[in-house]
């Protein structure tokens, strides 16, 4: 008997846009984090924790640096599981 999981693809969540103008809408990392674990994909998680995020939790400020988090669990994974 097989098991056909569906993998959610990092790229596919961390991105939003409006239909209408095209535009980008913010994507807020803990609400892509929960999505992530809910799925069990821990590595993923641990990916876009990464990721920058501006002081609202939305990814993909202006003007983000391509700095990586230090090794470790990274903060935003640790809020994202309480």
């Amino acid at each position: 008997m097989f098991c056909f999981v569906h993998l959610l693809e990092i790229s596919d969540l961390v991105t939003a846009v409006d239909p209408r103008s095209g535009r980008r809408l913010p994507v807020r990392r803990a609400e892509v984090i929960q999505q992530l674990l809910e799925r069990e994909d821990e590595r993923g998680s641990r990916i876009v924790a990464e990721l920058p995020a501006d002081q609202d939790g939305a990814l993909d400020p202006p003007g983000a640096g391509t700095g990586r988090a230090p090794p470790g669990r990274p903060a935003a994974l640790a809020e994202a599981t309480g």
